[in-house]
């Protein structure tokens, strides 16, 4: 494994603020009763944030990428990983679409600011965890979308700090005195 890299930390530091932002949202919503159910959920979205950090540093999905292909390796199919990552990226996708068309309409049906900040963290949570499935899997033509043109550069850091921002308003929504 390489040692991390100044782009690693960076994404590391913007975890951490996520979720202290997520973990602040949660106790926020707790304390001023907003809706306990989302006050789980928001504590639930920043223990997911103090994962990515762990596993940011640690070098988590690397080693899971290098174990994957260590199993092809052995089981002699790495020449038809194709065949196996091709599902898995349609799969994955399907997955994101899902659950952020579920979240998305909710967040359309809703007209709480709350509970639409609440929403889009759980979209961009959501999108986070299938972007980081998709590097695992490492399949080629997503390696050029996601690392050839750098979009990984761009939609990591953007989901995080939509995750981060919409904590960041439920905490100041929520502590602010009622008007």
């Amino acid at each position: 494994m390489e040692p991390l890299t100044w782009m690693s930390m960076v994404g590391a530091g913007l975890y951490i603020i996520a979720s202290l932002a997520c973990l602040t949202a949660s106790w926020i919503t707790q304390k001023f009763e907003i809706n306990n159910n989302k006050s789980t959920q928001w504590f639930a979205i920043g223990a997911l944030f103090f994962v990515l950090v762990l596993a940011r540093l640690l070098q988590w999905e690397e080693l899971a990428r290098l174990w994957l292909e260590a199993e092809f390796l052995v089981s002699q199919d790495y020449a038809q990983r194709r065949l196996w990552q091709g599902p898995s990226v349609a799969v994955i996708a399907a997955i994101a679409f899902l659950c952020s068309w579920l979240a998305a309409s909710r967040w359309r049906k809703n007209k709480n600011k709350s509970l639409r900040s609440f929403y889009l963290a759980q979209i961009s949570a959501i999108a986070m965890l299938c972007l980081i499935a998709l590097r695992v899997i490492s399949f080629h033509a997503t390696d050029q979308l996601l690392y050839g043109m750098r979009l990984n550069w761009v939609i990591d850091p953007a989901l995080t700090l939509a995750v981060a921002g919409a904590a960041i308003w439920t905490v100041r929504r929520g502590s602010a005195p009622p008007s």
